[in-house]
C-alpha cells in the first residue's frame, strides 16, 4: 500500500504537470484516462518496491522482489475473508474484475522488472566491494616489507 501511495504521489505530484502539458485537459479527466494514469502509478510503485525488496533480500533476490506484487494483492482479500465478506466485495461486473486482473498483471510485471534491476544493482555493488577490498589487501601486502 505504501508503494502504491508513493507511486500515486509521484504521478499526481511530480508528473501531473507533464501530463497536462502534453495531453488535452479534457481528455485527462475521462475515466479511461484515469485507469491509464493509475496503471502507470501502479507500475512505478511496484517497480521501485520490487527493486528495493530484491536489493535487501538475503537470498533469491529476484523471487523476493517479484513477490511484492502477489503479497500486496493478497492482503485485501484475506482481510475481507477474515471479516466474513467475500474476497472481492463490491466487484460485481466483468469490467471491475478485468480491471483488478489488469492491475495485478501490471504490478507483477513491474515488480519483476524492478526485482531484476535490484538484483543487478546488488551484484554490481557486491563485486565492486570485493574488488575494492582485494585492491586494499594487495596494497597492504606490497607496502609492508616481507619479514623472513
Amino acid at each position: 500500500m505504501l508503494a502504491l501511495l508513493v507511486g500515486l504521489l509521484l504521478v499526481f505530484g511530480i508528473l501531473w504537470p507533464l501530463f497536462e502539458a502534453f495531453f488535452d485537459p479534457e481528455m485527462i479527466r475521462e475515466a479511461s484516462w484515469a485507469v491509464v494514469v493509475f496503471a502507470f502509478a501502479c507500475a512505478v510503485a511496484f517497480y521501485f518496491g520490487g527493486m528495493i525488496s530484491s536489493y535487501h533480500a538475503p537470498a533469491r533476490h529476484r523471487l523476493h522482489g517479484t513477490l511484492v506484487a502477489p503479497v500486496t494483492f493478497l492482503i485485501s482479500p484475506v482481510i475481507n475473508l477474515i471479516a466474513g465478506k467475500g474476497p472481492f466485495p463490491e466487484v460485481e461486473t466483468y469490467i471491475a474484475a478485468a480491471l483488478i486482473i489488469a492491475f495485478f498483471v501490471v504490478a507483477l510485471a513491474a515488480a519483476f522488472a524492478g526485482a531484476r534491476r535490484g538484483e543487478a544493482l546488488y551484484n554490481h555493488n557486491t563485486n565492486y566491494l570485493r574488488r575494492r577490498e582485494a585492491a586494499k589487501a594487495k596494497r597492504l601486502r606490497t607496502a609492508r616489507p616481507h619479514e623472513e
